[in-house]
């Protein structure tokens, strides 16, 4: 072991300039003010390092709390007080650089369909929500039944085939918000009020859904940061998911991380059965997070995805997806 902190810049650059070494981390354990500043100007030159040599490099310490709070303002370094921490940290830095750089990410930047630009968001597409839904099907995620229709007539054949009750919506992609909209009718139970349902909300375009049975409604959503990439969000659905504000959010890809989403929300303990409810399908729901993720890495012309609700059924039943919204930039990649 060494304990000289006036040899750790030069460690470091030691460390950094090794072919073989991805990230360096120091670990220090110390109280005196002294060391204090010998630590300071190590985390300076630390700085300029990483800038050099393109690698990481983290400090796990050990201090009083007054030293603490004055590091973690110092510099740009991450300092932590765990190194199990540390390496977890660096792990998911290292996933995240590998999905920054992969060559599906890669070609579709190089075949125009690269991620859009901040403030890019007036030039994106909503795509037909019958487009939305074949394009989740195509990736494993169970949607609710559905057909695409453009009278009453046609309504009424697809009705028959789906079996009643059915759903009707407006099927425009500017319509956003259908319900405010009055752009969908629930549990339509027969071929006349389906038929009184597409006169009265006018338009020539619509989707005829299979209702569902009940169940636990969540959130799905996706959008593109741009320090991040691809993000996924997850939360309990329905109408109240902008007023609960309980979601959990991961940056894709997103694999066994797909459980702890769902049980980092505080209202994980509702999808485990409540006042004697039987408990969610959590299995169904997490593939259904992995699917998400994997359709985000193969088309990276998606700006946001709104799934909401997905309706979980009790363990072993699976769920649905009833409802969803896809934004692409509009340039002139193709969906994979």
């Amino acid at each position: 072991d060494v304990y000289d902190l006036n040899e750790y810049s030069r460690i470091a650059e030691l460390a950094l300039a090794e072919q073989a070494v991805d990230g360096v981390v120091f670990v220090a354990t110390y109280s005196s003010e002294t060391d204090g500043d010998k630590i300071t100007r190590f985390l300076k030159n630390v700085e300029n390092l990483v800038a050099t040599y393109g690698k990481p490099v983290a400090l796990s310490v050990a201090t009083n709390r007054k030293e603490w709070f004055h590091l973690k303002t110092a510099s740009n370094v991450p300092v932590f007080h765990d190194v199990d921490h540390v390496l977890h940290v660096l792990r998911r830095s290292y996933d995240h650089y590998l999905f920054r750089t992969s060559p599906r990410r890669q070609s579709g930047w190089a075949s125009g369909g690269g991620y859009p630009e901040e403030g890019m968001a007036e030039g994106g597409r909503l795509l037909h929500p019958a487009e939305s839904f074949r394009l989740l099907e195509k990736y494993g995620m169970p949607v609710a039944p559905f057909a695409r229709t453009g009278n009453g007539e046609e309504s009424v054949r697809a009705a028959r085939e789906l079996g009643y009750p059915v759903a009707l919506k407006m099927a425009a992609p500017e319509v956003v918000h259908k319900t405010e909209n009055r752009g969908v009718r629930l549990n339509i139970p027969g071929d006349d009020e389906l038929e009184r349902a597409v006169a009265e909300m006018g338009g020539g375009d619509y989707l005829v859904q299979a209702m569902c049975p009940p169940g636990y409604e969540v959130i799905l959503g996706a959008r593109f940061d741009r320090e991040f990439g691809p993000v996924i969000l997850f939360g309990l659905g329905g109408t109240f998911v902008e007023a609960m504000k309980d979601t959990a959010i991961r940056v894709v890809p997103v694999g066994t991380e797909a459980s702890a989403m769902i049980r980092e929300i505080r209202g994980s303990a509702i999808l485990d059965g409540f006042r004697g409810a039987p408990p969610a399908d959590r299995g169904a729901l997490e593939d259904v997070i992995r699917s998400l993720s994997r359709l985000l890495e193969e088309n990276p012309s998606i700006m946001n995805v709104d799934i909401n609700p997905v309706i979980v059924f009790e363990e072993g039943n699976g769920c649905v997806i009833v409802d969803v919204k896809i934004e692409k930039n509009d340039g002139n990649a193709t969906f994979s």
